[in-house]
């Protein structure tokens, strides 16, 4: 549901604020783990339960005040704003199948560059930013794509039941039935695709920009067009716009070498977003770590404005 959605991520943006800031006790790590690096212990894990939430609302550290920010937004269920869901149609020449192949940060950039704004109450230009969006793909289907599952199943007629009490040699055998036979109840597809789009930031004007943003990139997409890069800029601007993408990076960085400090001999541990230990020399191969969705940006309108 789109609204459980809007719940789900923000609780998502809480543990990721309070990860660089809050330890987890586990016994084989003395300074503790961090919360995306509980599998890591038993301990930890185990300690990791709904009561987090509670924990760091209730917690007097000053770094956790922005995850405690969020904290107070969810509790007063302002949840993350769905904006639009767009249909993917299976047809490959269908315009719409060529969005699907965008992954989520090429669709942020993307809709950022839409040449569609608002004006605020103070009548200043609104402009989208990469930490405000939130892209999901949603794929729903009965198992097995966009074919039939009752294809792989075989029936057995009722007036043939009395048969299985009899040798191998004379059981009946169960056919594939054909999608005539129950034709009204298949549905019209076995898999449905959609975009859907959320917003972080709670002013309605920003959300009906990026409402109005994400109409324009589907009709740009489908005629072919793709927004000048003129029309807006990136400029990392670092800790002064309070969102470093860097800053979990190197937290990540900092957690790693930590893990490989205290990592028990024999012992390897592997995760495709963590680091690789190996048991025979204990050490470490850095790995990708995950990008948090929040990031320093700076938006520069072509005519020199800024937000």
């Amino acid at each position: 549901h789109r609204q459980a959605k809007g719940a789900e991520y923000i609780i998502c943006d809480i543990l990721k604020e309070a990860d660089p800031h809050y330890r987890l006790r586990a016994e084989n790590y003395p300074g503790g783990l961090p919360i995306s690096r509980a599998m890591l212990d038993m301990t930890a894990y185990a300690n990791l339960n709904d009561t987090i939430i509670d924990t760091i609302r209730s917690s007097t550290e000053s770094s956790l005040s922005r995850a405690q920010d969020l904290i107070e937004r969810y509790e007063q269920r302002m949840f993350y704003k769905f904006v639009i869901s767009i249909e993917i149609s299976h047809d490959k020449d269908d315009a719409t199948s060529l969005l699907w192949e965008k992954d989520e940060e090429a669709i942020k950039m993307e809709l950022c560059k839409m040449h569609v704004s608002h004006r605020g109450e103070g009548r200043e230009k609104l402009f989208l930013s990469p930490i405000d969006i939130i892209i999901e793909k949603k794929e729903i289907h009965h198992g097995r794509k966009s074919l039939n599952p009752v294809d792989m199943m075989r029936f057995l007629p009722k007036h043939e039941l009395s048969r299985l009490n009899r040798s191998v040699s004379e059981l009946p055998e169960a056919r594939q039935q054909s999608e005539d036979k129950y034709k009204s109840s298949i549905p019209q597809a076995f898999n449905e695709r959609a975009i859907r789009i959320f917003c972080r930031n709670p002013d309605k004007k920003i959300v009906d920009l990026l409402y109005h943003a994400s109409l324009q990139w589907v009709e740009d997409t489908k005629r072919g067009f793709h927004a000048p890069d003129s029309w807006i800029e990136m400029e990392e601007v670092g800790d002064a716009a309070g969102d470093d993408m860097g800053a979990y990076d190197r937290h990540i960085a900092n957690v790693s070498q930590e893990i490989n400090d205290h990592t028990p001999p024999r012992r390897r541990v592997t995760n495709r977003n963590t680091t690789q230990v190996s048991a025979d020399t204990n050490q470490a191969e850095e790995m990708s770590p995950v990008r948090p969705t929040r990031g320093p940006t700076n938006l520069f309108h072509a005519n020199g404005e800024t937000n």
